[in-house]
């Protein structure tokens, strides 16, 4: 089994980040049809945001 690493949500990870919600959100119950790709640029937008 891998071993796994909590990590600071930053530009820095913004890869894996994409990887795991794209995972995350394209199956069960969500069935969204998310790459990794769109993925990274929606957690990038929500970074930028001074919401976040």
């Amino acid at each position: 089994m891998d071993s796994f690493k909590i990590q600071p949500c930053t530009p820095e990870h913004i890869r894996q980040y994409g990887e795991i919600y794209s995972r995350a959100f394209s199956c069960e119950p969500w069935n969204d049809n998310w790459t990794a790709e769109d993925a990274e640029i929606h957690i990038g937008e929500i970074l930028e945001s001074k919401q976040a």
